[in-house]
């Protein structure tokens, strides 16, 4: 049976699994050596190369490709999370939504401009607390707009 294990936690955390992709057991860097845990055994070993050569175990690098954003629509704002409790803010009249059903923290769906300490900065689907307490442009649905908007305003402030 080979064993593989990956990172979870920098050098620091790995999960152990088996031929069929099953979690079985993991290893921890400690002060005092390397654990590993498989099936419910625990064993300390005083270095990782004695533990890979008396478990045979196999480390397996996670790949660094970005993942491809997934692309929601709130009130045709784009959103880069899966959108929960979606509202529309009359008030400040915002495509707003929480990242999941129990979360209270409200996010913005689409393209906005906010000035932090004089600068102007593109956002993209910013909390809406921080719209609350800054200066703000938008939403835009597209960045493009959102980047010619900006455009627009650097040249009046120059």
């Amino acid at each position: 049976m080979t064993l593989k294990a990956k990172n979870i936690v920098e050098n620091r955390f790995w999960i152990i699994e088996n031929d069929k992709g099953e979690r079985i057991g993991n290893i921890a860097q400690t002060t005092s050596g390397v654990r590993c845990t498989v099936d419910d055994n625990v064993e300390v070993f005083p270095d990782m190369q004695q533990m890979v050569a008396e478990k045979g175990i196999t480390f397996i690098r996670r790949s660094r490709e970005a993942k491809p954003a997934v692309e929601s629509m709130v009130y045709d704002f784009p959103t880069n999370h899966t959108p929960h409790n979606i509202l529309w803010n009359v008030k400040l009249k915002l495509p707003i939504y929480t990242k999941n059903n129990k979360s209270s923290s409200y996010y913005c769906a689409g393209y906005y401009i906010i000035k932090y300490n004089k600068t102007f900065v593109p956002e993209f689907t910013p909390k809406l607390i921080t719209l609350q307490r800054y200066e703000y442009e938008g939403p835009f649905k597209t960045k493009l707009e959102q980047q010619e908007r900006l455009r627009i305003m650097n040249n009046e402030t120059a």
